[in-house]
């Protein structure tokens, strides 16, 4: 792992509980969607605290970082070299377009994201998962970009667990 990466990365890798990539990917997945499916229509549009997203749009934004994430990983491991941008995650929330998205529509969503992105990781051969890139000026291996995606959405579920629920 790298020191190089900033904190608010490290706490997602550190979350990582599983063996392998792909097998916490898969077990973290499986338990997003129960959650999710759980999660009654009154909770969908609530918001903790003024200026804060809505669970809808915490999902949302989970969706589009699993593809940041899984797409940066899929150029490292290719071997192209070439420095990627980052992302701003507020501009993004007012275009996700959800207001035609439903939340079961998203959870549909993040399924086929999820398989999708098994998928990647699970053609990854163990040398691509120590080739790295950088994106939004940091260093990052194929292997942290995937324990990255799964404890970025573990996180999100945690926050909605303590201030939604």
């Amino acid at each position: 792992m790298s020191n190089e990466l900033p904190e608010f990365y490290q706490k997602y890798i550190e979350s990582f509980q599983g063996e392998t990539v792909v097998r916490d990917m898969i077990m973290a997945g499986d338990e997003a969607l129960d959650f999710y499916k759980s999660l009654g229509p009154g909770v969908y549009d609530y918001r903790y605290t003024e200026g804060k997203w809505t669970v809808r749009e915490i999902l949302g934004h989970v969706i589009d970082a699993e593809r940041v994430f899984a797409y940066r990983a899929l150029c490292f491991g290719r071997g192209d070299k070439t420095p990627l941008p980052g992302f701003e995650q507020d501009d993004w929330i007012p275009h996700m377009n959800l207001e035609r998205r439903t939340m079961n529509f998203l959870i549909s969503e993040f399924a086929a994201l999820r398989a999708s992105s098994v998928d990647l990781f699970s053609s990854f051969s163990p040398e691509m998962y120590s080739q790295s890139g950088v994106a939004s000026g940091v260093k990052f291996t194929v292997e942290e970009l995937g324990k990255i995606l799964v404890g970025h959405e573990v996180h999100h579920r945690n926050i909605i667990k303590e201030r939604y629920l």
